[in-house]
């Protein structure tokens, strides 16, 4: 049990981690949000490719909804 408690507490970290490196990503000019999360995201890699693919996923949305 304690286990598993740490490895849902582990999980629960990185998604804050997430959380928050989506929404700094966000107040970023478009045009520097790469860079600013392959900066900051350097030593972790995880991290930078969920961050990436959900910007990518708010951009796709965002895009579907500007062409309604």
């Amino acid at each position: 049990v304690a286990a598993r408690d740490r490895a849902v507490s582990a999980r629960d970290g990185e998604w804050s981690a997430v959380k928050v490196w989506f929404h700094a990503a966000l107040e970023q000019p478009a045009t520097k949000r790469a860079e600013y999360l392959e900066v900051g995201l350097r030593a972790q890699p995880a991290l930078l490719r969920e961050v990436q693919s959900l910007l990518a996923a708010h951009d796709q949305g965002a895009e579907r909804f500007e062409r309604s």
